[in-house]
């Protein structure tokens, strides 16, 4: 249909036809006028209306068609979204299809593996009666052979025939036999037996000559080749027939035997060696002339230490043996025993030669054995001394019992066994606790710190335990105070005194007031100015040193109490005093004053973030340490120490007081926000102050007139 065409009425212009006053005949006039006009427009008004109508069925029809239109589209929509549904099911089912299809495959190869094993075996199998048929064959050859001879010398036809019957009959039946022929699992088991002899093996042997009238001595050693198998005897077979079964340690033989056979001959030995999974070695055949040197006799003594530690040095001197033909005598290490030797052969007579112990040396004891040898090479019997190798400056202490205060413990040796507690000039002359000294740097007072490894564990009987080791050693890990730049550093220097200030230069030096209402920022600004002219490594100390600090205050005393082991402090008046007062002094420990008491001291390295501890190094960012606050962020008084941290002491169980504490000092990490720790307590702090105390609930911009700051140095 067409859109029809509308045409609007002229417009009525009634502007001459207004009645004015005065009016008369032309009033009639323009009345009949302007009625006419009125009936014109009426006229076309009605066909305008027509028009309108034609327009609006016209517009009903186009609405009409696009609400059909709308309807297929939609079907066509639905279609189309059924289609995808079933090319979704179609994809589906071919990834099945596909994964079927590997499934088959694999079981295919399988297969294939076990027809090729099967086909190995029957290969095996056909040899074996190949070899059993041409066995027989060759047998019945012969037996024909002999059927034949005996044909041709018998004196009775009629008896050699009957007997050519039995011999072919015989023949018959042994071929029967070896048509029966299979490889049943005895043989192969047998075959098994067979090529066994090859999981160990003697590596090596030493067999000097063998003197007349004297003894034979051979050495050996065995490996096995299993998984976790250890060659414990060996079988020897002696040239006169005798044989003995041996059991030395370490898969080495030492073994020895009469010569009784005159010079020029030979002596003979077979050995086998046996590991403890039941496989033996291939025979292994020495054989010695005999000669008419004898061998050293006498017992050849090892003089050396009977105790030594990972890194020492051991001196050896060798003696005892003589020769019974006249001759010199030498001595030679059989076994070195893991250590590493300045000289093993060639050895006079008290010559001292020395013998290092690895770092990681961890066996104990080592046994070192030695010989004498004759001039001409004749070995005498060998001797064995025994070394204990265990580290005397690994020391460590164990928590016994909790509560307290402070704790009850005991010290420790390497292997977690108790000892008798050190004396203090034992710690003077150890290499770490000993190192720890006063030392002046810029003009300041400072204490250096040597580097240690840590451990953390179980003592000999299963109490926590702590340990301490001045090289690294198996199980000890470097102390993170140590670390600085990705490589360890020899120590650390912490302040002697508590901080003050010298113009804008954080200081250490005695008899001054400590600086206060300072923020941490403002504190660490402080003492990185110092790093001038030249002058590098100052900062404001940091949470790894404050722990290692801990560590050896806690292994050298066997407390937590610092304040009853060590002095009360300035922690009960009621204002700050000079650094070095008496009382400040009194909580000094190895050179460091005022570890806690008078004021709190700002630290870096350690926060308390959303209700979890972070740290960072000296030069890295922050990381959480994934252990939560304790006591919901309120204070506590630690009885056990979370394993989970091993460097940290956080409290596992904890008591609200310290009067029963294995930690009696303050310990506080807040929760619910960004907070920065002081240590120590202050001069009002009584008996929750020491050097464990830590109130990680400041503001990194706040500043507080009595918490301070101490001056530490690291390059």
């Amino acid at each position: 249909m067409a859109r029809p065409h509308v045409t609007p009425p002229e417009p009525i212009d009634l502007t001459d036809q207004r009645i004015q006053i005065g009016d008369t005949t032309a009033f009639v006039t323009k009345f009949n006028t302007t009625q006419d006009q009125f009936e014109r427009f009426s006229t076309e008004t009605d066909a305008y209306t027509t028009q309108l109508s034609a327009l609006g069925d016209y517009l009903e029809q186009r609405a009409d068609s696009a609400d059909a239109d709308a309807a297929a589209t939609a079907a066509d929509r639905l279609a189309v979204a059924g289609d995808k549904t079933a090319v979704a099911v179609d994809r589906a089912a071919v990834a099945d299809d596909k994964t079927a299809v590997a499934s088959d495959r694999q079981a295919v190869e399988t297969a294939a593996s076990q027809v090729a094993n099967d086909q190995q075996t029957v290969a095996t199998d056909k040899t074996a009666v190949a070899t059993g048929r041409a066995a027989v064959e060759s047998a019945a050859s012969q037996v024909a052979n002999d059927a034949s001879a005996a044909a041709e010398s018998a004196d009775s036809a009629s008896s050699s025939a009957q007997t050519a019957a039995q011999l072919r009959d015989q023949t018959q039946a042994l071929r029967d036999q070896a048509e029966a022929i299979v490889v049943d699992d005895d043989v192969r088991a047998a075959m098994r037996d067979a090529m066994a002899g090859s999981a160990v093996t003697i590596t090596n042997s030493t067999a000097p000559g063998a003197p007349a009238g004297g003894s034979w001595s051979i050495q050996l050693r065995a490996m096995s080749r299993q998984v976790g198998g250890q060659v414990v005897n060996f079988a020897i077979t002696w040239w006169d027939g005798q044989q003995e079964t041996i059991y030395p340690p370490n898969g080495v033989l030492f073994a020895s035997h009469a010569v009784d056979r005159p010079v020029g001959e030979t002596v003979t030995a077979t050995v086998t060696a046996y590991d403890d999974i039941g496989n033996e070695s291939e025979p292994y055949p020495i054989t010695a002339t005999v000669s008419a040197d004898a061998a050293p006799t006498g017992t050849v003594s090892i003089g050396t230490v009977t105790q030594a530690q990972p890194g020492d040095t051991i001196q050896f001197a060798f003696t005892g043996a003589t020769d019974p033909d006249g001759g010199s005598v030498m001595y030679q290490v059989v076994d070195e025993a893991g250590l590493t030797w300045s000289k093993t052969t060639g050895i006079v007579a008290g010559e001292i030669v020395t013998a290092s112990v690895p770092l990681s040396y961890e066996g104990s004891p080592a046994l070192v054995s030695a010989c004498a040898v004759s001039s001409r090479g004749v070995q005498g019997a060998a001797a064995t001394k025994s070394i204990t190798i265990s580290r005397a400056d690994i020391i460590g202490v164990s928590l016994l019992e909790t509560g307290g205060p402070g704790g009850t413990w005991q010290h420790i040796d390497v292997n977690g066994n108790a000892i008798a507690r050190p004396s203090t000039s034992w710690f003077n002359s150890h290499p770490v606790w000993g190192g720890m000294s006063d030392q002046m740097i810029d003009g300041q007072h400072m204490v250096f710190v040597p580097r240690f490894y840590y451990k953390r564990g179980e003592d000999a009987l299963g109490n926590d335990a702590w340990w301490i080791s001045p090289v690294e050693y198996a199980g000890f890990t470097l102390m993170p105070a140590f670390m600085y730049g990705g490589r360890a550093i020899d120590g650390f220097w912490v302040g002697k005194y508590q901080a003050s200030l010298i113009g804008d230069e954080l200081a250490s030096r005695p008899w001054v007031l400590p600086a206060v209402s300072k923020t941490l920022a403002q504190f660490m600004t402080h003492a990185t100015n110092r790093n001038s002219g030249g002058v590098q490594g100052f900062r404001i100390w940091h949470y790894d040193m404050w722990l290692a600090v801990q560590w050896l205050y806690l292994i050298e005393n066997a407390t937590m109490d610092s304040q009853a082991h060590t002095g009360r402090g300035r922690v009960s008046t009621g204002s700050a005093a000079s650094v070095s007062t008496a009382d400040v002094a009194e909580a000094t420990y190895r050179g460091i004053v005022g570890l806690w008491g008078n004021v709190y001291q700002w630290m870096d390295g350690a926060r308390a973030l959303n209700d979890v501890i972070e740290r960072r190094s000296y030069n890295g960012s922050w990381t959480s340490t994934g252990e939560s606050v304790s006591n919901s962020g309120s204070a506590n008084y630690p009885l056990t120490f979370r394993p989970s941290s091993p460097q940290q002491f956080i409290a596992g169980t904890y008591r609200t007081g310290n009067g029963n504490a294995t930690l009696p000092d303050y310990v506080r990490w807040r929760n619910g926000g960004e907070y920065y720790p002081f240590v120590g307590g202050s001069w009002s702090t009584a008996a929750s102050a020491g050097l464990w105390y830590v109130n990680c609930g400041g503001s990194a911009s706040s500043a507080y007139s009595h918490v301070g700051a101490r001056l530490a140095r690291v390059v």
